[in-house]
């Protein structure tokens, strides 16, 4: 089977040459639990790294059919169900998924309901073994001969979905771990984006663990342009009819994060 390479940005399986200079983490921030939870990433500098079957795409991993020559496989493919050797290796593999998207207002409805938090990453260091998500709708077989075989086809698989996820822009992180969480260092985390929607109780302790140099920003709907932006938390409109300072692409956050 001939699989996609994995080291370039793929869309419906076209390549693309660009690299984001931003990758972005999208986290509900609307109980005492998920308060917790983002306070961790930020004081542990760690992501919450789960296994396939922990992901919220239950068609994980089916864009590759992967046969086996075992006793019982054709019974397994008649209940449109996984073999169990199969699984077995899945549940070796760990994934991180990201966006390259901040300003999604579909992303930010889905995920938070504008009461939570996109963390963004540099695509620096740790970051830079992510690699897009190819979104298309093969099926592809394989046959591999052992095991080892096999746990690539599924970790290469895993960086195809179907094409009703290509809103995300995805990319990810995959490894074959015992480890619960993504560790990153210090200087990684560039600055988080506020769901305009987040309660002040749960939004002000978690502001108190930012560290001071961090850039915030928070979501602000354009309107009368019809897209999603963000403008600076202490930005204050003053009501003088001057120009919001609204940010509605990548490029011009990484700009502006860049220069300081």
């Amino acid at each position: 089977m001939k699989m996609l390479a994995m080291g370039q940005n793929y869309i419906r399986g076209i390549a693309m040459s660009k690299e984001p200079e931003l990758l972005f983490k999208y986290r509900k921030l609307s109980s005492e639990t998920e308060l917790e939870r983002c306070i961790d990433i930020v004081a542990q500098k760690r992501l919450y790294f789960p296994t396939i079957d922990k992901l919220n795409d239950r068609l994980e991993a089916a864009s590759v059919d992967i046969r086996l020559p075992v006793a019982g496989y054709q019974i397994a493919v008649a209940a449109e169900r996984t073999h169990p050797i199969v699984e077995g290796v899945k549940q070796r593999f760990h994934v991180l998924s990201l966006s390259e998207n901040c300003f999604s207002s579909q992303l930010w409805g889905y995920y938070t309901d504008y009461t939570g938090i996109c963390f963004c990453f540099k695509n620096e260091g740790v970051f830079r073994q992510a690699k897009p998500i190819c979104y298309t709708s093969q099926i592809e077989e394989t046959r591999p001969k052992n095991l080892a075989e096999m746990a690539e086809d599924i970790r290469t698989s895993l960086f195809r979905k179907q094409l009703g996820w290509e809103r995300e822009q995805e990319w990810r992180i995959v490894e074959e771990t015992q480890e619960r969480f993504f560790s990153f260092p210090d200087g990684i985390l560039a600055a988080v984006i506020i769901g305009d929607r987040t309660p002040n109780k749960l939004l002000e302790p978690f502001l108190q663990c930012l560290p001071s140099n961090l850039s915030i920003f928070t979501t602000y709907p354009c309107m009368f342009s019809g897209c999603l932006g963000a403008i600076p938390t202490d930005y204050v409109d003053r009501g003088g009819g001057e120009r919001l300072p609204v940010i509605t692409t990548v490029d011009e956050l990484a700009a502006i994060l860049k220069n300081g």
